[in-house]
């Protein structure tokens, strides 16, 4: 199975996020789309920017369960949006397959030498083309990129396309994907 839209406990566990913080986070077909190239692709290592409590990331680590391996490494810079990231993992069933780790993503991905066959950049939008600088050297060759309300990022999704990268907008999302 591919659609994580058939997935009854993801949809119930982000529709209480979304309760909780009107405006920030709904169900979107992003998530599911996510979760389909994890799935599609095998996507092992997977690292995203800006994981809030957690929405995207259930859909990422979902996939890498039903696939039956790889990691998540959620970065968050709010401790408590964190704390609830953490529970909403737990909750799915899928916490083993993430970590999430509390700091700002300009400082922590720096640290970073591993490379990752999904990034997923959910920060805010004027800090999308510093993260796509660096995340950029550690995207797998083949790997996909997706930038998140990449409407007010078109500087990033553009470093994309001047870097050679497939990048397909979905402009009714605000969201891009890119591939390596």
């Amino acid at each position: 199975m591919y659609f994580a839209e058939e997935n009854e406990r993801l949809k119930e566990i982000v529709r209480r996020i979304a309760e909780r913080s009107p405006g920030n986070v709904t169900a979107r077909p992003v998530d599911a789309l996510v979760y389909t190239v994890v799935r599609a692709t095998g996507a092992e290592r997977c690292l995203e920017l800006g994981a809030y409590e957690g929405a995207t990331s259930l859909y990422i680590a979902q996939g890498l369960a039903d696939n039956g391996s790889g990691e998540l490494l959620a970065v968050e810079i709010e401790e408590a949006s964190a704390r609830g990231a953490r529970k909403h993992l737990e909750e799915a069933d899928v916490a083993g397959y993430a970590e999430v780790i509390v700091g700002d993503s300009r400082e922590y991905v720096p640290t970073l030498e591993d490379s990752f066959d999904l990034v997923f950049v959910s920060t805010p939008p004027q800090q999308h083309a510093t993260d796509y600088e660096n995340v950029r050297p550690l995207l797998a060759e083949g790997g996909f990129l997706g930038i998140d309300n990449a409407t007010g990022s078109s500087e990033a999704v553009e470093k994309a396309r001047d870097d050679g990268m497939d990048v397909l907008e979905f402009d009714d999302w605000s969201f891009a994907l890119a591939q390596a």
